[in-house]
């Protein structure tokens, strides 16, 4: 897979005047990594942050996914529900959802994740349905390095069902996937929990409108996106 390289500015060009809203690992954040945080004091892995460009009129506001989580201890009142999130959205074409869940439901039976998954798919319609232009955006799991606790208790076996469910809850909707695992698949690096930058650097393109992509990039990125 062809990693191509991204520039500020183009980067820059194609966000402009987008919100974006993202419910993934703090990870995920790497890609602002030229926005300016504004300092809300958080826990550094769980957040929630807020990054901003003044120039470019860029918000992207990051909050962990709720309960389970198994990072550092968090005050309950951050914790918060994608689906409540979503139906605080006004939504529209200028707006960005960015969502991920998987890892942290691996010491869960997957009932639990699929309940989860079910309350996120009917907000994600209710958001549609009240603005139809906005861009949301999921990310599947990826595979990572299997130690002996990790094969015991969160295994790419499991994560592998996590996806298959993920994929077929959302199927049909308005709603684009960054394929996470195919992409740590079809790569020649090593398996992370968190994949290393060059695999970060092929999801940005993702994240954008299909439309803006072409004429901003000036090239043609690999397909690692599709709509269900």
């Amino acid at each position: 897979m062809k990693v191509h390289p991204w520039r500020i500015r183009r980067l820059c060009a194609i966000f402009l005047l987008l919100a974006v809203f993202v419910f993934v690992s703090v990870f995920a954040l790497r890609f602002m990594d030229v926005l300016e945080e504004f300092d809300l004091h958080s826990p550094e892995t769980a957040g929630p942050y807020i990054l901003m460009d003044y120039g470019h009129n860029i918000l992207v506001k990051y909050r962990f996914h709720g309960p389970p989580i198994r990072i550092v201890p968090v005050s309950t009142s951050d914790l918060h529900y994608i689906a409540n999130e979503l139906d605080d959205l006004t939504g529209g074409p200028e707006t960005v959802v960015v969502f991920c869940a998987w890892a942290h439901f691996a010491t869960y039976p997957m009932e639990i994740y699929i309940r989860r998954l079910q309350s996120i798919r009917r907000a994600v319609v209710r958001l549609l349905d009240r603005a139809p232009d906005t861009l949301v955006v999921i990310r599947t799991g990826n595979l990572k390095v299997l130690t002996l606790s990790v094969s015991i208790s969160n295994s790419d076996w499991h994560s592998l069902q996590c996806d298959k469910v993920l994929k077929a809850v959302f199927r049909g909707l308005n709603v684009h996937l960054i394929d996470a695992w195919e992409m740590t698949l079809a790569h020649h690096l090593p398996h992370e929990l968190h994949p290393p930058p060059p695999i970060i650097e092929n999801m940005h393109p993702r994240l954008l409108r299909p439309s803006t992509i072409p004429a901003a990039l000036g090239t043609h990125h690999p397909t690692t996106s599709k709509t269900l």
